[in-house]
């Protein structure tokens, strides 16, 4: 069992050698280093990765870019607004709490309703929960959704849970069905970054460009493509 500590901005426990809180993104340490925790009890490596604010943007960007959600203006006023307020992430406000319950009330009532497994996780999900978002996207695949965007979902959930071989794999499930999808690669190579696989990142992200040149994505990771370069020629 992985030593457990609080995070000082919102109290949550999380593992000992995190360099971020996943509920709040609260930097946890001065100098961070990647958070390659595996499920299979691999050896772990910590090797100082990218600049707090780097790093940083890339775990917020990963957190608002899953596109399983109403809008991407959404996500990211959620997002923020956790950022702004690490407490109400303990305590989610009442009307979301009240949308979750209904949600699983309704799902008593329809129990194979596989988009309802969609949209409660996704509500568990925002509201950082993501030990049980990951529960109910994994719910609705075996109910036979199955889109890129659910797996996305869940790799984003895994990615947050610090399980970052879990969430490379859940990925690579979403490309296995849309191997160009926009979202799917920039995650991909977001996950790869912080796996130290840099080699990997940079072809992830350099296949993001030749695919969608004009999209903001491309104009981002072109940036993390010189970073990751530098981690590359330093290793």
């Amino acid at each position: 069992m992985d030593k457990k500590i609080k995070c000082p901005e919102c109290g949550a426990h999380i593992v000992e050698d995190a360099n971020f809180c996943p509920k709040c993104g609260a930097k946890i340490k001065d100098n961070l280093k990647a958070a390659p925790v595996s499920e299979g009890g691999l050896s772990r490596k910590a090797i100082v990765a990218l600049s707090a604010t780097f790093i940083f943007s890339l775990i917020v960007v990963l957190l608002i870019l899953s596109s399983n959600r109403e809008t991407l203006k959404s996500r990211m006023s959620s997002q923020m607004q956790r950022q702004g307020s690490p407490m109400e992430q303990n305590h989610p406000d009442m009307e979301k709490m009240r949308q979750i319950q209904e949600l699983k009330d309704r799902l008593k009532q329809e129990p194979e309703n596989g988009q309802l497994m969609v949209h409660l996780a996704n509500s568990y999900f925002d509201i950082g929960r993501f030990d049980l978002a990951k529960i109910y996207y994994k719910k609705a695949i075996e109910h036979q959704v199955k889109t890129p965007e659910v797996f996305i979902d869940i790799g984003v959930s895994y990615f947050n849970l610090a399980k970052l071989d879990s969430a490379l794999m859940y990925v690579d499930e979403a490309l296995k069905l849309e191997p160009d999808h926009r979202l799917g690669l920039y995650n991909k190579g977001v996950i790869e970054y912080n796996l130290n696989k840099f080699q990997n990142a940079i072809i992830t992200w350099e296949k993001l460009i030749k695919v969608y040149p004009e999209s903001k994505e491309a104009t981002t990771v072109k940036q993390f493509i010189e970073e990751a370069k530098k981690r590359l020629n330093k290793s």
